[in-house]
């Protein structure tokens, strides 16, 4: 049920992070998603905050070692991890939808033993993005079937560097990019929308390494960090209808 609570921001409390997005949208803006660690829990669990009146409705019941929760694009929290056994083994605990009970899905020593960290989710509610190393010792992605608690073959990775980050649409969860650190910072399009985009904005910024770092429920609006070794990092806002970038100021190229 939801209760009035007054929440002290602190390293117990945290937003949800949305699929490429952060725990509020336009689907429900009243609301946002926290993971809340709360006394005398062994872990952290989620609930929903209403903006408006503060009151809290709990989500998703704590799990052992869980410090972080992550909802899919269609805002259902699906994947939560941490670490047991005085932050000796990573945990990763998810379901496939809002109906399911969380299952442990792993738990390792990265240290000691062979395994896979959480990334992402896939289009396909049954399949997750993990990151692992065991095949090369370098970072890559690759499927993982909640189904067949199998890894499937790897979908990003690269000789040399490790793989980061997955983006995927807050629409439709489809794959985007994945991203690594090179001499420079480089990105795999798995997108060819996404990468013509990307090519517009380095021709309209050219001396700066530049990201999409949100973009709005809808994907019209994009947030674009920009920066370099001598300039520091500026944010603008991408007109994906106008094809223009706006500083705070005003339309700064198109």
């Amino acid at each position: 049920a939801g209760r009035q609570r007054i929440i002290c921001w602190s390293a117990s409390t945290s937003l949800i992070p949305m699929q490429s997005g952060c725990g509020r949208g336009a689907r429900d803006p009243d609301h946002v998603l926290l993971s809340l660690w709360e006394p005398g829990d062994n872990g952290a669990g989620v609930f929903k905050l209403n903006v408006n009146h503060g009151n809290l409705t709990s989500v998703v019941q704590h799990r052992t070692g869980a410090s972080s929760w992550f909802a899919a694009h269609n805002h259902v929290v699906r994947a939560g991890t941490g670490w047991v056994e005085r932050g000796q083994r990573y945990v990763l605990y998810a379901r496939a939808s809002e109906d399911e009970w969380f299952r442990k899905r792993i738990e390792f020593n990265p240290f000691e033993e062979p395994g896979f960290s959480f990334a992402g989710f896939s289009q396909d509610p049954h399949v997750l993005y993990v990151h692992s190393e065991d095949a090369t010792g370098r970072y890559a992605v690759y499927t993982y079937d909640l189904r067949t608690r199998k890894l499937g073959p790897p979908i990003a990775e690269h000789p040399q560097f490790d793989i980061e980050y997955v983006w995927t649409s807050r629409l439709d969860g489809r794959l985007i990019a994945a991203s690594y650190d090179g001499e420079r910072p480089e990105q795999i399009f798995f997108d060819e929308k996404a990468r013509s985009e990307q090519a517009q904005i380095d021709a309209a910024l050219p001396r700066t390494i530049n990201r999409i770092a949100d973009e709005s429920q809808d994907e019209r609006w994009a947030l674009v960090w920009s920066a370099s070794d001598v300039q520091p990092p500026r944010y603008y806002l991408f007109d994906r209808a106008e094809r223009r970038l706006h500083l705070a100021n005003g339309a700064i190229a198109s």
